[in-house]
């Protein structure tokens, strides 16, 4: 408890030095993110996610990460009491449980030709990128990779979707 309540007093510390700094970012680095530790900016990035990677590789803590903005970014999120209440039928959960079913038939059928087609060296590079998989994309090239990887599952999950209502005549 008294290790955390020092993490969040140096955290706070370190945004009461972001928010002294942010005049002169706004002059250099206006848009950009930038890391704050020791009272100093020790990095900035366009992508406040690359940006944390690096000064988390760095074992610097605490960190405050800020956006260089002249006006803070305000989220309007509504509050539960504002969203309205669905009700749902039993029914309707069966025929979504029966859908999701359906679809992951069909995408398991779909892996499994897939895999009786893939070659051992295709088979090894999504091994090794698995093995891989909890460090962040280190290049564009394995960003381009990952973004590709995610398009494809979500256009076969879109394809099963399609075949399940051709079948079902819905289509």
């Amino acid at each position: 408890m008294k290790e955390e309540q020092e993490q969040l007093a140096g955290l706070q510390a370190e945004r009461a030095a972001f928010e002294r700094l942010l005049p002169a970012l706004l002059k250099t680095h206006a848009g950009q993110f930038a890391a704050i530790h020791n009272n100093q900016v020790v990095d900035t990035d366009a992508d406040e996610g690359e940006l944390a990677w690096r000064v988390i590789g760095r074992g610097l803590k605490p960190v405050y990460i800020g956006e260089v903005r002249s006006e803070p970014r305000i989220y309007d999120v509504p509050s539960l009491e504002v969203i309205p209440h669905v009700s749902l039928q039993p029914e309707m959960i069966r025929e979504t449980l029966a859908g999701y079913a359906a679809a992951n038939e069909i995408i398991e059928n779909e892996r499994i030709e897939r895999l009786a087609r893939m070659t051992p060296e295709e088979a090894h590079a999504i091994y090794d990128d698995l093995v891989n998989g909890w460090r962040p994309p280190a290049s564009a090239e394995e960003r381009q990779r990952l973004d590709l990887w995610r398009a494809e599952t979500l256009i076969a999950v879109r394809r099963a979707f399609d075949q399940l209502a051709q079948a079902q005549g819905a289509v």
